[in-house]
């Protein structure tokens, strides 16, 4: 039987039909609920997002201020190491005395606090390629660390192209410093997206280790730089 439509003439009538229809309408009336609902939820999910954005940005704005003073250490103690890494390069293995001098020396001290800004530049950068540059060059200091405090136990078993190796990573640790200084300073708006090899070279050159007093040295960094080329165009 088909439902006849009227309308209503008077109050009873209007409860009667609010009595044969209050199903559809709670249902309706959940729907709306729950429409209003879920556009508040979303009206505030957006407002913590960009809350929390303007966070980011702005604890990135601060730990980028503090990075010329952080790389300004960095590159200090990559040139301690280098330094300290020549000295072992040249010194006479017959020379015990100028050796036992040179391990009694006191090691390059660690950036920790340069470390630290660094940690937050990769917490809150948008560039990745950026937060990986800034991984590795960390990994390097701490690569570099390890060895200045292990190096007057283990040179005897180094040897030279040891040493080479430890000198390009205190090289290396350079090159990433120097080539961040120009963002850091607001000097320029991209970030280095890899190592510079070349102000890796200039740190050995600052510190008169140049190509044609020390060959071998410069050729086992082409080889590495090589490497390194040939892996970032594939």
């Amino acid at each position: 039987m088909l439902t006849t439509w009227s309308t209503c003439g008077d109050f009873n009538c209007f409860i009667n039909w609010l009595d044969h229809w209050q199903t559809m309408l709670s249902g309706l009336g959940a729907i709306g609920a729950a429409v209003v609902t879920i556009y508040v939820l979303k009206i505030q999910i957006n407002q913590t997002k960009a809350q929390e954005e303007d966070r980011r940005v702005r604890r990135f704005a601060a730990s980028r201020a503090r990075m010329p003073i952080g790389l300004s250490d960095t590159i200090q103690y990559a040139n301690d190491a280098i330094e300290l890494l020549k000295a072992y390069l040249d010194s006479s293995p017959v020379n015990g005395v100028q050796i036992q001098e040179l391990d009694n020396k006191i090691r390059p001290v660690m950036p920790d606090s340069a470390l630290l800004t660094f940690a937050n530049i990769i917490e809150t950068t948008d560039d990745q390629n950026f937060a990986d540059v800034i991984a590795d060059m960390i990994s390097e200091i701490q690569v570099l660390g390890s060895r200045l405090k292990t190096l007057a136990v283990e040179r005897r078993m180094l040897g030279t192209s040891g040493l080479h190796s430890y000198l390009m990573n205190a090289a290396k640790v350079y090159g990433y410093a120097a080539s961040m200084f120009e963002y850091a300073r607001r000097e320029v708006n991209t970030a280095p997206q890899r190592l510079d090899w070349g102000r890796a070279i200039t740190g050995l050159k600052l510190k008169q280790i140049r190509a044609a007093d020390y060959p071998d040295l410069h050729a086992f960094m082409q080889r590495a730089k090589d490497r390194d080329q040939a892996q970032g165009s594939t």
